[in-house]
């Protein structure tokens, strides 16, 4: 990884923010970007070159994403199931669907605040 990435991604952890790098023409693919839970603006992909490389979209994804088609999984595929179920059966599967869906976001902040580092290690070409 170069010092430029290096210094995207030190920002990103500080700030959950793209650094002003040199401007480029590129557009975010923000249909990809959105199944994995971001967005990235054609304002700050414009001045950060940096913002579709794989070594941030992957920290990003990692860092800040989320499975969206996962978390928007319905509780049936059909209605047949729903009208082949009593209700003890739908009200189980209900409940259980929303402790999986509550129990993930918990795990995701937990993680995301178990991952905060307080030392970020920024280039000194960038501070000079």
């Amino acid at each position: 990884m170069t010092d430029t990435i290096l210094y995207a991604i030190s920002v990103l952890s500080l700030f959950k923010a793209l650094p002003e790098t040199s401007s480029s023409d590129t557009k975010p693919d923000n249909v990809e970007n959105i199944k994995h839970g971001f967005f990235i603006t054609d304002e700050a992909a414009a001045k950060c070159s940096l913002a579709s490389t794989p070594e941030v979209l992957s920290f990003i994804t990692q860092k800040y994403g989320y499975d969206v088609e996962a978390m928007n999984n319905g509780l049936y595929h059909s209605f047949r199931e729903v009208a082949k179920a009593d209700e003890k059966a739908l009200f189980t599967r209900q409940i259980l669907h929303y402790m999986s869906v509550f129990l993930q976001n918990i795990t995701a902040r937990h993680m995301q605040k178990k991952s905060m580092n307080p030392s970020l290690w920024i280039p000194a070409s960038f501070l000079f």
